[in-house]
């Protein structure tokens, strides 16, 4: 089955094709400069990761730098790595504090993480 897909050659060559195709549209600076006003500061952020009210308080700055990057991040096909890098943290749920089942993990993501996964939500459930 895999030498019907690939051939010796190593090019993929495609004998049936759609004429229905994938697209996203661009992220425009409003967009991301909504999501930002958006963030909660009381949420928990990652060890190490900015501050929400820095964002926030700089968002008509930062704003063309992240829909340039958020851009480049869909027409390429590549994500950051760092942006994909969660801190696992233990969160109690109640009982005994001694006692490991009494806790549950949560992911702390990057703030420019929680942006990205809004726009491509917003465009992939429209």
């Amino acid at each position: 089955m895999a030498s019907d897909i690939l051939p010796s050659s190593g090019s993929l060559k495609f004998s049936h094709y759609t004429k229905s195709s994938f697209f996203l549209h661009k992220i425009s600076e409003q967009e991301v400069q909504i999501l930002i006003s958006k963030l909660d500061e009381k949420k928990a952020i990652r060890h190490g990761d900015i501050p929400t009210k820095f964002p926030k308080l700089s968002n008509s700055v930062v704003t063309p730098s992240l829909t340039h990057i958020f851009n480049r991040c869909m027409t390429e096909g590549i994500y950051p790595n760092y942006l994909k890098e969660a801190q696992i943290v233990p969160l109690h749920k109640s009982g005994d504090s001694t006692i490991c089942s009494n806790y549950r993990p949560i992911s702390l993501l990057p703030q420019f993480n929680k942006i990205f996964e809004n726009l491509l939500h917003d465009r992939l459930h429209c």
